[in-house]
């Protein structure tokens, strides 16, 4: 019984002593957060609907695992990167929401969204299995938080880019849109009209008619401006969301209308779309049996398209010789490429390419029947021929069968696929491609056997150097070439003279002319021209007997292109001749800046370069070139010519100075050159950069619907004004300025009127006024107008009448019309702050009916009709020059937050306050101004 007794008492010792640890002793929070992390919180919010689809990251989550599975450099994998990396591209996207960082390295993320802040914890993100899971959470809280007016699938595509952008240039996801033109342009066909459009003076202009097509048939011209397409206007429409209006399915009908020079009005189309095939190649006899293709891509038919031109003029023009035009061609499909290759070379490696988790990599090889391997060849290329171009390219250079002439190619050697996810697509980089002998061209491209280098001479400036002006793949984010560089020196350079044809079309936007016909024409070409004398004289299939046979017209084409370019030197007082570097060469060079002081955003900055030859013989064709690490300076060019023993030449050379560029002192260093001949002598300058005082906008406007029923609401089937007065508060004048007002609605709006120059520009302190013309049909179904109006970024939201209101007495500084709105906007680098001097009134449509007041921007207004109170709520964010700002709160006591400007604020007597941080944003300082009620702080300034 003892025992008995004493195991039982150990009992209800035992469950005391459980009961006591669940109801008294304190629970740790640090404990529960180190197993939940941050998601308990977040995941309180239930979701439904888009914001659920966003807090799920389905595509997101999709991408990581194909990333996971298939991408060629698992280095550069870096979770924690890749996570800050996607939410600063949302927080670049949607002003409301802001991230700082915690740690070095980071450790800790706060994400905040209007006025709600979370944390995260990030310090032991190792894979992106990792990362997804915080991912996940962080998204959730910023779903549950996000404006309504924000598309939540536009967040998830902006943060899957971020995130891949911390991996190389071609590895990007595809929206839905973007991935159904892609595949339009690889198919090389589409319902559409059969033209081919551009933009100009904000109308969608129409370039070229394609033979045969609806369009064609239908009497369409080159430069047709289409102002209309169905019920919406076109002016100032994007040229993407042309092309979707325009194209369709086959035998649907589109109505347009277009305006012609020489039509009072524009004129309306009724046009059915058809199935338009896109030509990857064009073809053109040259005379002397020398036929000339032009490969613009590699689509999918392309290599038999190649073929069936080829046989054509075979056919009717008996050619022993083919010009093969890649320039300009960014690539396409690896399989065409090879198809193509196999066209010409009956023998011999095309390509290999490599994967990560396959070093040796597949091998594709030519077949043994090409059907034009003995036809002489020269391809043409240029620094805008990658990938696919490039494949082909190396292929029959390193075959030996094919001259190669032109500039160094692009450089692009990775491959990459495509993986559906969704409706849209992830483009993956996953694996390069090696030329003959396993050679990469990866960051360095293919050097062309005949390397030609045009020269353009101008009163202004001289081009003598072979130029660079698109960006190469090692300009790029770099991968580890898996093989060696393809490093070859041309056999031949060649400078042939190019007259300058920089003049544009008399318009107030400086916009470039439209190509014109004669200008297409390849036999006009110096290139095309060059190729042809070159398989007159004897072109041979092996590439190696070719060039000994061309040499001599290459040389003779050199000495006449140098003869005329000694003449065109000669307009300007050079003289360009040419003779031997003198064996006692030396030479010192002097350069002074003007002005002295420092060149001014806006203006210029002249060079005057002297060169003193100290030697005992004359010195010939002396230039140069500038080095800079600021752009603007760099890779300037500047003649001299010859200068006589103990003379000095002397030449100038001035470079504009942009308006927007930032206070800095720069190093420019001045590099010779006698002929092709790189010099030891040198000099440098230091060129102070003043930035100017900037311009800043704010701006009220009216809605003037006098045709109408005169209530200051824009009202379907209405015709009316909007009147902006647009004030330059900022402390520098404003130039030349450009206004534009664009659709944001989609169909039922007509922008009569949409695009006005202040052709004198905006002082500080001073008003312009632009007015606009707007049409709604009848059929306009929503409750919004969405306009954006363009001098920066700026989208306004517009009430649209269903009922009739009791118009109410404007009473704002203008006194015409009861619709006002405040907006500020600020270029990037500014200063982030209050711009508190425009005084308005302000109407708007609450939900108990119409409200007026005045007041100051960050003030209070009163209701002088229902006696509530507005705060006019300013919401400042410096992305890109956008500043945001919308009507944020009714209430009726507002109560007043005291603090330092740009301090944290803090009122505990009730969540009415203002929260003020400070953060680091895209390439530039960023303030955000946040709340959780309408609380007002006079002054208050945030300083980025």
């Amino acid at each position: 019984m003892i025992r008995r007794a004493s195991r039982l008492t150990i009992l209800v010792i035992g469950l005391l002593l459980i009961v006591y640890t669940l109801f008294f002793l304190r629970i740790d929070n640090k404990a529960l957060k180190l197993v939940t992390g941050s998601s308990a919180t977040a995941h309180a919010t239930e979701l439904t609907g888009k914001k659920a689809e966003l807090a799920r990251l389905r595509l997101l989550t999709q991408c990581i695992g194909i990333i996971r599975r298939y991408y060629i450099a698992p280095k550069l994998i870096k979770p924690k990167q890749m996570l800050i990396s996607a939410l600063k591209a949302v927080e670049n996207l949607v002003p409301e929401v802001m991230i700082k960082t915690f740690g070095k390295p980071p450790s800790e993320v706060a994400v905040r969204v209007a006025y709600k802040q979370q944390k995260f914890n990030i310090a032991k993100l190792k894979d992106l299995y990792q990362m997804n899971w915080r991912l996940l959470d962080i998204f959730h809280f910023i779903a549950a938080n996000l404006p309504n007016d924000l598309d939540p699938a536009d967040v998830e595509y902006t943060a899957i880019n971020g995130m891949l952008k911390t991996l190389d240039e071609h590895t990007i996801f595809l929206p839905p849109k973007a991935y159904a033109e892609m595949k339009l342009d690889t198919k090389g066909q589409f319902g559409g009209l059969g033209i081919v459009i551009t933009v100009r003076k904000g109308y969608i202009t129409v370039v070229s008619v394609m033979p045969g097509t609806p369009a064609a048939k239908a009497g369409l011209h080159s430069r047709d401006q289409i102002v209309q397409i169905e019920d919406e206007t076109t002016l100032n429409m994007p040229l993407i969301d042309a092309v979707s209006r325009l194209r369709g399915k086959p035998d649907t009908k589109v109505l347009i209308y277009v305006k012609r020079k020489g039509w009072s009005v524009p004129r309306a189309f009724h046009i059915t779309r058809k199935v338009i095939h896109v030509r990857s190649v064009e073809s053109k006899y040259l005379g002397n049996h020398i036929g000339y293709v032009s490969l613009k891509r590699f689509q999918e038919d392309s290599a038999e398209e190649l073929r069936q031109y080829i046989d054509k003029l075979k056919y009717k023009h008996h050619i022993n010789g083919l010009v093969l035009d890649l320039r300009q061609n960014p690539g396409g499909l690896l399989n065409q490429a090879v198809e193509c290759a196999r066209l010409f070379l009956d023998h011999g490696q095309i390509v290999t390419t490599t994967e990560v988790s396959d070093m040796d990599g597949e091998t594709y090889e030519a077949l043994g029947d090409a059907p034009y391997a003995n036809i002489p060849m020269v391809i043409l290329v240029d620094d805008g021929s990658a990938s696919a171009a490039e494949i082909l390219t190396v292929a029959l250079k390193r075959n030996h069968r094919a001259i190669i002439m032109g500039n160094r190619t692009f450089g692009k050697g990775t491959v990459q696929i495509m993986q559906d996810v969704g409706k849209g697509a992830l483009k993956i980089t996953i694996g390069q491609y090696l030329g003959p002998g396993r050679v990469s061209i990866q960051g360095v491209g293919i050097m062309p056997h005949i390397e030609l280098i045009p020269v353009t001479i101008s009163k202004k400036e001289v081009h003598l150097l072979n130029p660079d002006d698109q960006p190469k793949e090692k300009s790029l984010y770099k991968l580890k070439a898996m093989g060696p560089l393809e490093i070859d020196k041309p056999l031949f350079k060649l400078h042939y003279f190019l007259p300058d044809k920089t003049s544009q079309d008399n318009n107030d936007d400086g916009e470039p002319p439209l190509p014109k016909t004669d200008e297409e024409d390849p036999s006009k070409d110096f290139e095309v021209q060059l190729a042809a004398r070159m398989l007159q004289k004897g072109g041979r299939a092996n590439a190696d007997k070719f060039f000994k046979h061309a040499l001599p017209v290459l040389q003779e084409t050199a000495s006449q292109q140098d003869q005329l370019l000694t003449q065109e030197f000669k307009k300007f007082k050079k003289n360009w001749s040419e003779g031997p570097l003198p064996a006692d060469l030396k030479l010192k060079a002097f350069v002074t800046a003007v002005p002295k002081d420092g060149a001014k955003a806006g203006g210029s900055v002249t060079f005057f370069i002297a060169v003193a030859n100290q030697s005992n013989q004359p010195v010939y064709r002396i230039h140069g070139v500038t080095k800079s690490d600021e752009g603007v300076l760099d890779g300037q060019e500047f003649a001299i010519g010859m200068i006589p023993p103990h003379h000095t030449g002397r030449t100038k050379l001035t470079i504009p100075v942009p308006a927007s560029v930032d206070p800095a002192l720069n190093l420019v260093r001045f590099k010779f050159l006698a002929g092709q001949k790189k010099l030891k002598v040198s000099t440098h300058s230091l060129v102070l950069f003043k930035s100017l005082h900037r311009p800043r906008f704010a701006y009220v406007f009216q809605v003037q619907d006098r045709g109408g029923n005169g209530n200051g609401l824009a009202e379907p089937g209405e015709t009316f004004n909007l009147v902006f007065d647009i004030t330059n508060v900022g402390d520098g004048a404003a130039r030349k300025l450009l206004t534009t007002l664009q659709n944001k609605s989609g169909h039922g709006v007509l922008v009569r009127f949409g695009r006005k120059t202040i052709k004198h520009g905006l002082g500080v302190g001073m008003t312009r006024q632009v007015t606009f013309k707007v049409s709604l049909t009848k059929e306009f179904k929503q409750s919004t107008l969405k306009l954006a109006l363009y001098y920066g970024v700026e989208t306004e939201e517009f009430p649209v009448g269903r009922h009739k209101y009791t118009r109410l007495q404007a009473t704002g500084t203008t006194g015409k019309a009861p619709e006002y709105r405040h907006r500020g906007h600020g270029a990037p680098g500014d200063d982030i702050s209050w711009c508190r001097q425009i005084s308005a009134s302000l109407v708007h449509r609450g939900t108990r009916g119409l409200f007026e007041g005045r007041g100051q921007t960050g003030g209070i207004l009163q209701d002088r009709h229902g006696g509530r109170q507005v705060w006019i709520y300013r919401y400042c964010q410096g992305q890109g020059g956008q500043w945001r700002g919308k009507i944020h709160r009714i209430a009726r006591t507002p109560r007043l937050c005291h603090g330092p400007a740009g301090g944290l604020y803090h009122k505990h007597q009730g969540p009415d306050c203002i929260t003020v941080t400070q953060g680091q944003g895209h390439r530039q300082r960023q303030g955000h101004i946040l709340w959780s009620g309408p609380s007002v702080q006079k002054g208050l300034c945030v300083r980025g």
